[in-house]
């Protein structure tokens, strides 16, 4: 039985979001909902999500635009949302301008997410090359999805594994940056679990796992979380559930899986039921309290 708790938790990947500056109002006070439900003083790194999101895809204005919204949304919400700067590369030179307000003017902490395969992109490009660089600059760690299921295919990738090697091309070009790889351990109905592919991947490339390299669990319930636990450093380890909240007032839990009504979800949605698998995968209190916040404070300088 699980004896301990955490006080902190920092979800290093959510996409909140609205159709315009008119439903900010809704989404601050459907956040501070779901933020008052926990014990734990829960935070959020938070990059475009929703109708934000597509429209980075398409519109050089909303490069800019889900970024000013964002920003609104975390001067609301202090040291509840801090801001992510997801680029689109088809717009570099309003990325390269978005970036420098993001980092310089408003204190956003990561790069990303950056969804390739909705953007149709490879990391591994002079393009990306100096877009990373950019962001080594500021300081701030590059969040780069690579599948949990290691779907095939993924976009214009063949599947997440191609999605990992076109990451880790780049990493081993800039390798003074910091990455993570965004939810990269879940996919509990898969056996045996995708992170042993990836664990294999790093393995075969590095020796061991690369003191510039981070990971997020997305799903705490999946057996990839125990074989995690047995390969990677605690320290390496973050909480990036996808956490995106649904159309209307009525937001999911903090902690819900997607897909299931909130009634039919595998546990109840909250962070005590993470800590709880965290436990019975084999972490102790102190990778626990790495995993559940530390490794975010470190890696995005939170001083509170």
């Amino acid at each position: 039985m699980v004896n301990f708790s955490v006080d902190k938790w920092v979800d290093t990947h959510t996409h909140p979001g609205t159709d315009g500056e008119n439903g900010l109002d809704e989404l601050v006070e459907g956040l501070r909902g779901v933020f008052d439900r926990e014990e734990a003083d829960l935070r959020f790194i938070a990059s475009p999500g929703r109708s934000w999101l597509d429209r980075v895809v398409d519109s050089e204005e909303w490069v800019a635009e889900a970024h000013r919204l964002l920003h609104q949304l975390a001067k609301r919400l202090p040291n509840r949302i801090y801001g992510s700067c997801m680029v689109n590369p088809h717009f570099m030179e309003t990325s390269l301008r978005v970036m420098e307000r993001c980092f310089e003017e408003w204190g956003f902490v990561q790069l990303g997410e950056l969804v390739t395969y909705m953007m149709n992109y490879n990391m591994n490009t002079p393009e990306m090359e100096r877009i990373v660089r950019k962001a080594v600059g500021y300081g701030v760690p590059i969040h780069v999805h690579v599948s949990t299921s290691n779907m095939k295919p993924q976009g214009h990738f063949a599947s997440g594994e191609e999605e990992l090697e076109d990451m880790l091309a780049l990493v081993d070009r800039v390798p003074e940056g910091k990455y993570i790889i965004a939810h990269g351990i879940g996919a509990p109905l898969i056996h045996p679990p995708v992170i042993e592919i990836y664990l294999d991947m790093i393995e075969r490339r590095y020796g061991k796992w690369p003191d510039n390299l981070w990971i997020e669990i997305m799903h705490f319930h999946a057996e990839g979380v125990r074989v995690a636990l047995q390969h990677i450093p605690a320290e390496r380890m973050l909480a990036g559930t996808d956490w995106t909240p649904s159309e209307g007032p009525s937001y999911p839990p903090y902690g819900s899986v997607f897909g299931p009504a909130e009634e039919e979800q595998p546990y109840p949605p909250c962070v005590a039921s993470l800590v709880g698998y965290l436990a019975a995968a084999g972490a102790d209190e102190a990778a626990v309290r790495r995993i559940a916040w530390e490794n975010a404070f470190d890696l995005y300088g939170i001083k509170e």
